[in-house]
């Protein structure tokens, strides 16, 4: 089937609307060095994932430690206020609607006067039935598991995490306009016939426990057991 511009453009704004690991950056022509953003004051912040459309973001944050209250997105003169999406007050989202297409917004977390982050850039994509001249996209597929899973050469399965972290801090260094992270992101099975080799077998037990399928995820032990496994796969990762 014959794709063209506006086409493949129209399917990327879907996509990254959709999936949470959806960057849309400030754009140049020149890629900037990986370690560029190391003088950014992150806080408390463990991983921010955005996702865009032309008049929404929707922005998961975790942070290192639990807080008391949900923390706040300050844009502009306008608050944002987070909805946890945890137990302990470590996880949260911010949905945010109504905004400009095309536009360049500054965000900053706050927890109530107090500032929590350094502010960044955060934009939305053209409205719908505009075109644009150029577009550039970011795309990948299975971002890898945990280090702690072994082939049975005793090889690591999977590049290791940092080496994964380069690679898409190399990738966001030449400034696409969004990224697409798609395929598995979460390598834990438990039981599927690699479930021996990962999230069933001793070294996943060790790391971060037993799953119990049988029990809720909020509000138990196997809430835990979720965020320890995942930690390396998506805070890690994304952070």
């Amino acid at each position: 089937m014959a794709v063209n511009r506006r086409h493949l453009l129209a399917a990327g704004l879907v996509a990254a609307a959709a999936i949470p690991a959806g960057y849309v950056l400030s754009h140049d022509n020149a890629p900037r060095d990986v370690e560029d953003d190391q003088d950014w004051n992150a806080g408390p912040v463990q991983h921010l994932l955005p996702a865009a459309s032309a008049t929404r973001f929707l922005i998961k944050l975790s942070l290192n430690e639990p807080i008391g209250t949900p923390p706040s997105l300050l844009m502009g003169d306008r608050l944002h206020k987070a909805e946890q999406s945890d137990s302990a007050g470590q996880f949260f989202i911010f949905d945010v609607r109504g905004l400009s297409p095309d536009t360049t917004y500054q965000l900053q977390l706050m927890d109530g006067p107090q500032v929590l982050t350094d502010p960044w850039p955060l934009k939305t994509f053209p409205a719908h039935e505009t075109s644009s001249a150029r577009v550039r996209l970011l795309a990948y597929s299975c971002a890898g598991g945990p280090d702690i899973f072994f082939d049975t050469n005793l090889d690591p399965a999977f590049l290791h995490s940092k080496t994964r972290k380069r690679l898409l801090a190399r990738a966001l260094s030449f400034a696409p306009d969004f990224a697409i992270a798609n395929g598995d992101h979460v390598y834990w099975d438990i039981n599927s016939k690699f479930g021996w080799a990962m999230g069933r077998s001793p070294m996943a037990w060790l790391e971060a426990g037993y799953f119990d399928r049988d029990q809720p995820v909020l509000g138990n032990a196997n809430e835990d057991i979720l965020k320890k496994a995942l930690q390396q796969q998506i805070p890690d990762l994304y952070g």
